[in-house]
C-alpha cells in the first residue's frame, strides 16, 4: 500500500472500531480485533488505545512510515445482534484480506441480520412477566408486566427515544411502564403493584453495562471500566427518578391508599408501616435532583447559555411554588390537629405534621380556648400558629395553670411582654402547653417556640454555601471570558 491507501486503510478500521465500540463490545475485545486485521495485513509496531468515547491507532507501513489516526464514539448502547455481525464481518476481513474497494463497501455499507420483531416483542414480554412472577407475583401479575412489556418494547424500537439519551430515555420509560402498572392495578388487572414494577424494571437495568465495567477493571482498562461503572450508576439513577415521579404521585390524595390497605390483612400492615406516604418525597427529591443535574447538562449541550438560564429559571419557580405552598398549608391549619392513620401505628400518632410523644392520646386534641382554673382571668386572648398572646390575672393565692391548644415540645418560652418575665412551662398529662401564672400576676403573656442555638448554625452553613456556589460560577464565568 501506498501513503495514500495506508491512510484510507487505517480509517475505514478505526470506522469498524467505532461500530464496534458502539454495540457495547469490550474495550480489550476491540483492541484485539483491530490489532488482528492490522496483522493479517501485515502491519507491524501496532498501538491500539481504546476507551469507550476514543479509539487511537498507530501503525508502521511497509515502508517504515507510522501513521497514526483517531475516531471519537458519540454513542453507545447494547446491540448483541449487530455485534455478532461485526463479529462475522471481522473474522471474514482477517481470513480473506479484501483489498480497499471492497472492504470500503463491507464496512460502509454492512449486511445487517434483519430483526424479527416479532421474536423481539415475545422476548420482553416473556422476560418482564418471568421476573415478575419470579419475585413472588401471582400469574396476573405476570401476565400484566408482560402486557407492559410491549410497551416498553416499542419506545426501544420504534420511537427511538435512545437516540436523545439513554439516561433520559430510562427515565421516561420507567415514569411510563410505572404509570402504566398502577392503572393496571387499580383497575384489578394485576394484584401487587410492586411485584409488576419489579419485572418491568428489569427491562431497563443495565445488567450488561455493569458486567462489562467490571471485567474492564479487571483487563486493567481502569478508565473504561469506570466510564462503564458511572453510566450504569447513571441508568440506575434514572430508573430510580422515573419511579420517584411515581413516588410523587404516591403522596397525593388520588392514590388509591385505603383500597390497598383493605385489601387483606398483610397490605394492611405494609401500609400502616409506611405511616405517611409523603415519606416518598425523600426519594422522589433526591433521585429528581440527580435527574434534573442530567438534564441541565443536556440543555446546556444543545441550547447553550440562554437555554440553561431558561431551565433554571423554570426550576427555582418550581421550588418556590412549591415552598410556599407548604407553608401556606402549615400557616393556614396549624390552629388544628391533623392525625393520620391510628389503626396500626402504634403509640406515636402524629398531630399538626408532628409526631405526638408517646403516652398522648390523640382523641383529646382539638381547637380549643386556654384552660384555666376559677381564680384566672383571660382576655385578649390571640393565637397566630404556635404563637400566643393573652392577658392573665391570677386572683388567687397560689401559682395557677393555664393549659393551652399547642402540643409540647422542646423549646417554648412564655414571658411578660412589658416586663420580659419569664414564665415556667410544664406540660398537661396528654403533653398540651401548660403555663404557670404566679399568684398575683397580671400582665400580657406572651407564648412562642425558640428555636435551638444550631438551627441557626445549620442555616449560617447552608447560606455560605449558596454564597460559595455563586461565588464558584461567577469565577468560572470570568476565567470562561478571559480564556476566550
Amino acid at each position: 500500500m501506498n501513503n495514500f491507501e495506508c491512510e484510507q486503510f487505517l480509517e475505514l478500521t478505526l470506522s469498524l472500531g467505532r461500530q464496534y465500540v458502539e454495540t457495547g463490545a469490550e474495550i480489550k475485545r476491540v483492541e484485539d480485533s483491530l490489532y488482528r486485521i492490522y496483522n493479517a495485513y501485515g502491519f507491524e509496531n501496532i498501538e491500539i488505545y481504546a476507551i469507550t468515547s476514543l479509539i487511537v491507532v498507530t501503525i508502521k507501513g511497509p515502508d517504515g512510515t507510522h501513521y497514526t489516526q483517531s475516531v471519537r464514539v458519540t454513542s453507545g448502547g447494547t446491540d448483541l445482534g449487530r455485534l455478532e455481525d461485526i463479529n462475522a464481518l471481522i473474522r471474514y476481513i482477517c481470513t480473506n484480506k479484501p483489498n480497499l474497494v471492497k472492504l470500503s463497501d463491507i464496512i460502509n455499507n454492512p449486511k445487517k441480520t434483519k430483526p424479527k420483531k416479532l421474536l423481539k416483542c415475545l422476548g420482553y414480554m416473556l422476560a418482564a412477566g418471568g421476573f415478575a412472577v419470579f419475585f413472588g407475583g401471582d400469574m396476573l401479575d405476570g401476565t400484566a408486566a408482560a402486557v407492559i412489556a410491549i410497551a416498553v418494547y416499542f419506545m426501544d424500537y420504534n420511537f427511538k427515544l435512545r437516540n436523545i439519551n439513554n439516561v433520559i430515555y430510562t427515565f421516561i420509560a420507567s415514569l411510563v411502564s410505572g404509570v402504566i402498572a398502577l392503572i393496571f392495578t387499580h383497575f384489578g388487572f394485576g394484584n401487587n403493584v410492586d411485584k409488576v414494577m419489579i419485572g418491568v424494571i428489569m427491562l431497563l437495568i443495565p445488567g450488561l453495562l455493569l458486567v462489562n465495567s467490571i471485567k474492564e477493571m479487571f483487563n486493567r482498562d481502569i478508565v473504561t471500566g469506570l466510564y462503564r461503572f458511572v453510566e450504569a450508576v447513571f441508568v440506575a439513577v434514572a430508573i430510580a427518578g422515573g419511579f420517584a415521579v411515581l413516588a410523587m404521585c404516591m403522596c397525593l390524595s388520588f392514590f388509591p391508599w385505603d383500597k390497598i390497605q383493605s385489601l387483606n390483612g398483610i397490605t394492611a400492615m405494609l401500609v400502616s408501616s409506611i405511616q405517611f406516604p409523603n415519606r416518598f418525597l425523600t426519594i422522589a427529591t433526591l433521585c429528581a435532583v440527580l435527574v434534573a443535574g442530567v438534564v441541565a447538562k443536556e440543555i446546556r449541550g444543545q441550547y447553550e447559555t440562554h437555554g440553561l438560564q431558561l431551565y433554571f429559571a423554570g426550576m427555582i419557580v418550581l421550588t418556590l411554588c412549591s415552598s410556599i405552598y407548604m407553608m401556606d398549608d402549615m400557616l393556614q391549619t396549624c390552629n388544628n390537629y391533623r392525625v393520620y392513620g391510628e389503626e396500626g401505628m402504634g403509640s406515636g400518632y402524629i398531630a399538626g405534621a408532628e409526631y405526638l410523644p408517646y403516652g398522648a392520646d390523640a382523641t383529646l386534641f382539638w381547637t380549643h380556648d386556654p384552660y384555666a382554673g376559677e381564680m384566672v382571668a383571660i382576655t385578649d386572648y390571640h393565637k397566630d400558629g404556635i404563637k400566643i398572646e393573652m392577658h392573665c390575672q391570677n386572683r388567687g393565692d397560689k401559682t395557677e395553670i393555664v393549659e393551652l391548644p399547642l402540643l409540647y415540645y422542646y423549646g417554648y418560652q412564655a414571658y411578660d411582654k412589658i416586663t420580659g418575665q419569664e414564665l415556667t412551662i410544664t406540660t398537661s398529662d396528654n403533653y398540651a402547653v401548660c403555663v404557670e401564672v404566679p399568684a398575683g400576676y397580671e400582665g400580657t403573656v406572651q407564648v412562642t417556640f425558640v428555636s435551638p442555638w444550631y438551627w441557626r448554625v445549620a442555616e449560617v452553613v447552608s447560606c455560605l454555601s449558596l454564597l460559595g456556589l455563586i461565588a464558584g460560577v461567577a469565577m468560572e464565568k470570568k476565567r470562561e471570558r478571559k480564556n476566550s
